[in-house]
Order: structure tokens, then C-alpha cells, then sequence
């Protein structure tokens, strides 16, 4: 599990690879991809995606943007980097865009081959926290020795009529999950959290207390707070 964060990590941006011990392999594929040509890459093996739903701005299935965002992946064991990705939260899948003949071709990766990947600098690997579900992408948040904090997004739809016009509404609902000692626990409150950690009972309660605002506001940094500086200090 290390392993695969740290390949994650790795992949954050080319600004710190270039600064690592890695750099000339990475400016090597760089050369590489860029000789081949994006659609001559592994990438294109999947299925053709097709965004089934119309929506308005800023109610769509995508992460951050319905745009491409440049990001890096690590796909059937091969390393892609700067590659134009988009994550339909919605459908949980990744896709690979690509431009040919002045037109933008969608590929869905198959989601078996994919390692894990960054867009927007935020690193996401593939799961199965669950024996009864299937396989998922979830954002790496925190991680140290002991404990890693993943967030799931998730979006609801809603089927919306306007002008007698259909439409779709997603709004996001994440989740929080923990990986500890080689299994998984979901952390959406503070009661799921203190069951975990009961000897922390007392201090968890007093950051829910003081920390309200960041709580409302902020729940990326409050969650990364609470067992950076709380639990496992």
C-alpha cells in the first residue's frame, strides 16, 4: 500500500520531478510520448466516452470542471505524463482525451489497468476497500506511517425540467475513509471516529468544539487536522 502512495506522490507535478533523482527518466518519456504522439500512446485501448447527460455550469458529473485538466497517470504499469484527463466522479471513471483531424476524441480507461493518477495536483489511487464492492478511485488527503486518509467523491443526481427542457443536476457528497493496519474504516463523523480511537475521545471532542468554522468550511484541512495534530500526535 506505501508503494503505491508513494508512486502516487510521485506523480504530483513535473516541477518536482525535475528537481528529483528521476528527472532524466522522466524527461525521457517526456521525449518519448511526444515523438509517438498522444493518440499512439498505451492509453488508447479503452472504449469510446460519451457524456450522457446535458447540465449546466457547475452542476456536472466531472471533478473540478467539465475541461480537460493536464495530469499524470500510472496506466498498465507505464507512466504517462502530461496527459489531458477528466474524472466523471458521477461514473467513476477516467478518461484520456486526445485531438485528432481538429476533433477531441474521449477515451474511457479501462479502470483494471489504472494505478492511480493526479490531476488539479491532487494525487487519487484506485481501491477496493470492500470485499462486496467494486474497485474505486479515491483521493489521497493525508498520509504518514501509520494511517492513510482517502476522500471519496461522490455525486447525486437529479433530473431537473426547464422550459420543457430535460436536464441534469449533480451535486457532490464525499466520503472519508481511513486505511489502517491493512484495513479500511469510514470516518464520516465524529462518532465513527471516536469508536476507533477511544482513548482520543476527549481531546476529538474538544477539536469538534473549537473548530466549527473549519468544519463548516474547510473539511479537507479539518479531517487532515484532526489526525495530523489530534490522533496521532
Amino acid at each position: 500500500m506505501i508503494k503505491t502512495i508513494v508512486a502516487c506522490i510521485f506523480l504530483l507535478t513535473l516541477k518536482t520531478f525535475s528537481q528529483s533523482a528521476q528527472s532524466s527518466e522522466v524527461d525521457a518519456l517526456l521525449v518519448f510520448d511526444a515523438v509517438l504522439g498522444s493518440k499512439n500512446t498505451g492509453l488508447i485501448n479503452g472504449v469510446e466516452y460519451i457524456n450522457a447527460y446535458n447540465t449546466k455550469e457547475g452542476f456536472d458529473q466531472y471533478y473540478k470542471t467539465s475541461k480537460f485538466l493536464t495530469g499524470n497517470l500510472v496506466y498498465d504499469n507505464q507512466h504517462y505524463f502530461n496527459v489531458n484527463l477528466l474524472y466523471d466522479i458521477y461514473s467513476d471513471d477516467l478518461i484520456y482525451g486526445f485531438y485528432e483531424n481538429d476533433l477531441v476524441l474521449y477515451i474511457k480507461l479501462v479502470k483494471d489497468k489504472v494505478s492511480c493518477f493526479t490531476i488539479d495536483n491532487k494525487s487519487f489511487e484506485k481501491l477496493t476497500i470492500n470485499e462486496n464492492e467494486k474497485a474505486g478511485y479515491f483521493e489521497i488527503v493525508y498520509h504518514d506511517n501509520e494511517v492513510v486518509l482517502y476522500k471519496k467523491h461522490h455525486k447525486n443526481i437529479s433530473k431537473r425540467i426547464d422550459l420543457k427542457q430535460v436536464y441534469y443536476e449533480f451535486i457532490e457528497k464525499s466520503s472519508y475513509f481511513i486505511e489502517m493496519d491493512g484495513s479500511y474504516f469510514k470516518v464520516d463523523n465524529k462518532s465513527s471516529i471516536t469508536k476507533l480511537f477511544p482513548d482520543k475521545k476527549k481531546l476529538i471532542n474538544s477539536y469538534y468544539s473549537k473548530n466549527r468554522f473549519l468544519l463548516k468550511n474547510n473539511l479537507d484541512q479539518f479531517m487532515v487536522k484532526l489526525f495530523r495534530d489530534v490522533i496521532l500526535s
